[in-house]
C-alpha cells in the first residue's frame, strides 16, 4: 500500500483548489454571458403586421427573411472541378504505380536471395 506524506497531499490539495477556482470562475462566466435565446434578434414587424414577400423580418442581414427562395447554388467553377479531378486521378495512378514498382522491386530481391 502506497503511503501519502503530507507534501503529496497538500500538492494535491493544492492542485484541487486550481482546478475548482477555474470551474467556479468558468461557469460564472457563462452565467455573466448568458444564453441568447428568445430575443437575440431585433425584430422589425410586430404581431398582426402584413408581411411581404423578400421583407427583411430582422434588422441582421444575415437571418434572411420571409418567403426567400434559393434557385441555384454554385459551389465552385467548373474548371476548378475538372482540375481536382484531374489531379486525383494524377495521384491515383502516380501511387499504383509505385506500388506495382515496390512490387518489382521485392521480386527482384528475391530472386537475388535464391541465386
Amino acid at each position: 500500500m502506497n503511503v501519502i506524506g503530507f507534501s503529496d497531499w497538500l500538492s494535491m490539495m493544492g492542485t484541487f483548489a486550481i482546478v475548482l477556482t477555474l470551474l467556479i470562475f468558468t461557469l460564472l462566466g457563462l452565467k455573466k454571458m448568458g444564453p441568447k435565446l428568445g430575443n437575440a434578434y431585433d425584430l422589425i414587424v410586430k404581431v398582426g403586421d402584413v408581411v411581404k414577400v423578400d421583407q427583411a423580418l430582422t434588422l441582421d442581414p444575415n437571418v434572411g427573411g420571409f418567403g426567400q427562395t434559393e434557385t441555384e447554388i454554385v459551389l465552385q467553377n467548373p474548371n476548378r472541378v475538372k482540375g481536382m479531378i484531374v489531379f486525383f486521378l494524377t495521384v491515383t495512378i502516380a501511387q499504383i504505380l509505385l506500388v506495382l514498382k515496390k512490387k518489382q522491386f521485392e521480386k527482384v530481391q528475391a530472386a537475388e536471395m535464391n541465386f
